[in-house]
């Protein structure tokens, strides 16, 4: 099977989970790193995309993002469908679309009952930032700067850094409970039109540097 069309599948699936895990930095901000995750998946016996599908059986997961290769000099799309095929997945309720122009994106995110983005670093976490001004509910790791946007509860859920059943556990949260998926997307996107806007983070980057100059 080749890349799925992007169109069909928002306009055919009920869309459940969008995981951004292909690396990606010339089209789009995705770098999440979903071989670190899968390696730790596969040492720990934790999966994720199983256990969130016993839980909740019509669940449907939608990877964006090109493939590339894998730490074993393979295609990382090709070990991910075999690892879920070992675990029992089943393979329709899985899509993976490729590469995602920025006319298509927003539609990824605004379709997406949950985003997650289970990077095991960031510095400023696009991967969230961009969702959540969307209004989407996200979920990502509670690693170095995504809790300075991602405060759990409030904007969105925070997973354990390398811990799949932990991510496995807060997505279903989400998608269990429709209510508070809303007031985390609703919340998220105001903190990110509030905090993160061009002209806030403009300012806030002057104020470091008058600091550090000792000019005003």
């Amino acid at each position: 099977q080749g890349e799925q069309n992007i169109s069909d599948v928002l306009d055919a699936k009920k869309i459940q989970t969008i995981s951004e895990v292909f690396h990606q930095v010339e089209t789009l901000s995705i770098r999440t790193e979903i071989n670190e995750l899968l390696d730790d998946m596969k040492d720990r016996g934790a999966e994720a995309i199983p256990e969130i599908q016993k839980a909740v059986p019509d669940a449907y997961f939608v990877f964006a993002g090109p493939d590339r290769y894998s730490p074993t000099g393979g295609s990382t799309r090709k070990e991910i469908e075999h690892y879920l095929a070992k675990s029992s997945v089943d393979s329709h309720q899985v899509s993976f679309l490729g590469q995602v122009p920025w006319s298509k994106l927003r539609a990824c995110y605004t379709k997406a009952a949950v985003v997650t983005a289970p990077t095991l670093y960031e510095d400023y976490p696009y991967a969230v930032v961009e969702p959540m001004a969307c209004g989407a509910a996200v979920v990502s790791s509670d690693c170095y700067g995504i809790p300075e946007i991602v405060n759990h509860g409030v904007t969105g859920l925070l997973s354990k850094m390398g811990d799949a059943q932990d991510l496995a556990r807060q997505i279903i949260d989400l998608l269990k409970n429709p209510a508070k998926r809303r007031q985390l997307a609703e919340a998220g996107k105001k903190f990110i039109r509030e905090e993160c806007s061009p002209e806030r983070v403009a300012s806030l980057t002057t104020q470091v540097y008058h600091a550090v100059t000792g000019r005003t």
